[in-house]
């Protein structure tokens, strides 16, 4: 398949938020714990205009994105997110393969994530280790990961 990798603006706030929702019930969390979630998440179209978020396209579908808020020489890798349709297919690989030049060209030496449990094997695939953890809003620790860069 091919995948187009471009720039989010903000009026796609809506559809980022839909991918991230879809993405993250992949993992047959518990509805009353996705509702919940769901509600906590938010993509605001100033911090598309502020900070670097990045769509995958096929053909005219957005199917992934990421976004990446610098601090420092840090790259806080803030969300990557895969609709489920597509997962397995090497999108996520892309979409953490462009955070990590676009993480590089800003400045960044480091690459920093909290990880979803289910997602910690793709991270370490990927190259990151587990450093520590963090409370979540959601109640739960997760890992905190990084990469080198």
């Amino acid at each position: 398949m091919t995948y187009t990798m471009l720039r989010a603006t903000p009026d796609d706030a809506a559809c980022l938020k839909e991918i991230a929702v879809a993405a993250k019930g992949y993992w047959n969390y518990a509805p009353e714990w996705m509702a919940r979630w769901e509600q906590l998440f938010q993509i605001k179209r100033d911090d598309i205009e502020q900070y670097q978020v990045y769509k995958a396209r096929h053909g005219a579908a957005t199917i992934g994105w990421y976004s990446i808020i610098l601090r420092g020489t840090t790259a806080l890798l803030d969300d990557l997110w895969v609709e489920p349709a597509h997962i397995g297919k090497g999108v996520g690989r892309m979409l953490f393969d462009h955070a990590r030049q676009t993480a590089q060209s800003i400045g960044a030496c480091r690459l920093e994530l909290e990880a979803d449990p289910n997602a910690v094997g793709f991270y370490q695939h990927m190259g990151a280790t587990i450093v520590g953890e963090v409370d979540s809003a959601m109640g739960r620790k997760l890992p905190i990961m990084e990469l080198l860069l």
